[in-house]
């Protein structure tokens, strides 16, 4: 019997099979869908999830060590010019910023899910599940001066200098050192999570009063997984191991003592390129996979365009197959809905 992990239901929950097109080991694994919470859930837990994290998985790609060092001069301008837009979306400051935004506003969707925090230089952050550590890393060129990133995956610590903390860790031996952030955020992490209302639970504890949580995962109720099922490549066997809608997680969270201050989604043309290549065999290291060879997929450049277009307007109906949640202590939402309201 498939019991839910995150809701206890268990009945008429549906049992299906998923391939492993990732690394193409293509091994088969079970999954059920919740009856009720609609969670897309592993029916059985491995005993060891690190051989599906190898040393050459994407999220451990070295960050770029050479700075501006070897780049021409329109390089470098080039890289100043994103830089002054990208620090104006995280902080909502600079006008030259803001304007660049206006005319490039095609920022990395891990920056953009920050906008709306509009954090302060000295914010403690913490990245959950930061593989190599490069969003930590331009963070701190983006000006945040207290940035920390774990991952239980790496093969060691990291140090980058200025501060910069890469560790190899979970978040659960964090919580117990006592640590406090201002911001604790996981970009597709969650889903990875064997334990995620222990997670929960240590993030409120770590999280200041004030401060924020920023997750990032999956979508169980899209679009694609309507019309891909167990092919839609965000299933991503065996490593999701719970796969959210947006009722799962935000009841998940409340159980923790969060309550939801912001909502958006963020899908892109992946959920339908890399789902359309697992109908047909096609793995994402395959030689032929987009990812690998754009010019050697089986997609042209205009059907790639109508995939992005699709892709926005699914995000804009709430069907996009990931979105980022922002939490909030429960007390706290609370307040400032009551506030702003009497305003």
């Amino acid at each position: 019997m498939n019991i839910c992990r995150i809701c206890g239901n268990d009945e008429s929950n549906s049992e299906f099979e998923v391939t492993e097109m990732f690394l193409c080991t293509k091994e088969v694994f079970s999954y059920f869908k919740c009856a009720d919470c609609g969670t897309i859930q592993s029916a059985k837990m491995l005993g060891d999830y690190a051989r599906y994290y190898p040393s050459d998985y994407y999220s451990f790609a070295a960050a770029d060590n050479e700075g501006t060092k070897n780049l021409t001069a329109i390089q470098k301008l080039k890289k100043s010019i994103v830089r002054s837009r990208d620090r104006s979306a995280l902080t909502n400051r600079g006008v030259f910023g803001k304007a660049l935004g206006t005319l490039f506003p095609d920022i990395e969707k891990k920056l953009n899910s920050l906008r709306v925090i509009q954090l302060k230089d000295d914010a403690r952050i913490l990245d959950v599940g930061c593989g190599s550590g490069e969003f930590v890393r331009y963070l701190n060129e983006l000006g945040m001066k207290n940035v920390t990133g774990i991952d239980s995956y790496l093969q060691g610590d990291l140090d980058f200098g200025n501060g910069i903390s890469v560790i190899k860790s979970d978040i659960h031996e964090i919580a117990g050192k006592g640590m406090k952030f201002d911001l604790i955020m996981m970009h597709h992490v969650i889903e990875h999570m064997h334990d995620p209302l222990e997670v929960l639970n240590s993030s409120f504890k770590m999280l200041t009063d004030n401060g924020s949580l920023l997750i990032r995962t999956p979508n169980a109720e899209s679009y694609a997984w309507e019309r891909f099922g167990a092919n839609w490549v965000q299933i991503d066997a065996p490593r999701h191991i719970h796969v959210f809608t947006e009722k799962s997680l935000v009841r998940l969270a409340e159980k923790a003592g969060f309550a939801v201050s912001n909502i958006e989604f963020d899908s892109t043309e992946f959920q339908f390129w890399g789902s359309i290549q697992y109908e047909n065999g096609i793995c994402l290291n395959a030689d032929n996979s987009f990812m690998t060879d754009a010019t050697n997929s089986i997609f042209s450049e205009s059907e790639i365009e109508g995939f992005r277009e699709q892709s926005k307007k699914l995000n804009e109906s709430r069907k996009g197959d990931q979105f980022a949640i922002h939490f909030r202590k429960a007390g706290i939402v609370e307040t400032v809905f009551r506030n702003s309201g009497s305003s």
